[in-house]
């Protein structure tokens, strides 16, 4: 029986993730209702009154940090002036990309939350909008929701698609950002 759970619950997790493909049903499932809670980091403060600069970045520690693209060539890598990857960051980071629509990304957004409390100051969690900076996911080849980019202070960064849960989470990052 509790196999049949765990298999039942793999499932569901699978389909929801393959749910959330970029190219379809693209930003047809709004949540306008949902408040973000979230630092935003973006250069443009006539665009978002509510905005920190990229040197309060260390102020927003343990919270997610919303990037745009700017603040991301800033914070994370320029990647016009150099594709070859190249990151910036002083703490090894997570970078989620999400779309508001998605069903999983609604479900792992709480989850980063918490982990960017708990691992506050060790690493840096980012949020990317696909549907706001879709250049971004493009250059970088996100074609499902959600998709976390874990960056190392060296070396490429690695991909996970889905949604998993916290302890998963933990793993990753305990194996592949704190080693």
């Amino acid at each position: 029986m509790k196999k049949t759970i765990i298999l039942i619950s793999a499932l569901s997790v699978l389909l929801l993730t393959f749910a959330c493909n970029q190219s379809t049903e693209r930003g047809q499932i709004e949540n306008e209702d949902k408040q973000d809670t979230n630092v935003i980091v973006n250069n443009n403060t006539e665009e978002q009154p509510t905005t920190t600069t990229t040197t309060e970045e260390t102020k927003a520690e343990g919270k997610v940090i919303k990037l745009d693209n700017a603040s991301f060539r800033k914070l994370i890598h320029d990647y016009k002036s150099n594709p070859k990857w190249n990151f910036k960051g002083e703490l090894p980071c997570i970078i989620d990309f999400y779309a508001d629509w998605c069903a999983p990304c609604r479900i792992v957004s709480p989850i980063l939350d918490e982990l960017a409390q708990e691992y506050a100051g060790k690493i840096n969690i980012y949020k990317v909008d696909t549907e706001k900076d879709g250049e971004l996911s493009n250059f970088y080849g996100i074609q499902y929701l959600p998709t976390l980019m874990f960056c190392t202070k060296t070396g490429e960064p690695t991909k996970q698609v889905g949604a998993f849960t916290k302890a998963d989470y933990k793993s990753m990052i305990e194996k592949d950002l704190l080693k």
